[in-house]
């Protein structure tokens, strides 16, 4: 995204990107395994509404809100190169440097450890591990 910023400027042409949390579509709701990294009790889910509302603004505007549907405060800037992290009803961009990685609500599966450590326990010697 951030390479091809520049077309922007010289030809009009806006690159950027959406980086959804965790998100309420059939690739978690049916998949056992996927589903298990999530605490229903605890997680937050990105709907598909919010991302497609976010991808919009990308397209049709050069600022939005940072709360999806928020109209009258328009404190995310867009621009070539934007990456846009959506979680949980929220927006903000994602930084080229030092930024602090995935946050707010339904950035993260709160059991994703575990799905982790079975990942891990799965690895042989040469293939991941030293």
């Amino acid at each position: 995204m951030r390479s091809l910023a520049k077309l922007e400027q010289g030809y009009g042409i806006r690159v950027a990107a959406v980086a959804p949390g965790i998100m309420r579509t059939p690739m978690y709701l049916e998949n056992p395994d996927k589903l298990a990294s999530i605490d229903m009790t605890k997680d937050s889910w990105s709907e598909p509404e919010e991302v497609a509302e976010v991808m919009i603004a990308l397209v049709e505007r050069n600022a939005m809100g940072s709360r999806i549907g928020q109209y009258d405060t328009l404190d995310v800037p867009i621009r070539g190169g934007t990456i846009l992290e959506v979680t949980g009803g929220g927006v903000r961009v994602v930084a080229p440097y030092n930024d602090p990685g995935p946050l707010g609500p339904g950035a993260l599966a709160s059991n994703i450890t575990k799905l982790e450590g079975e990942v891990r326990d799965t690895l042989s010697k040469g293939w991941g591990l030293p």
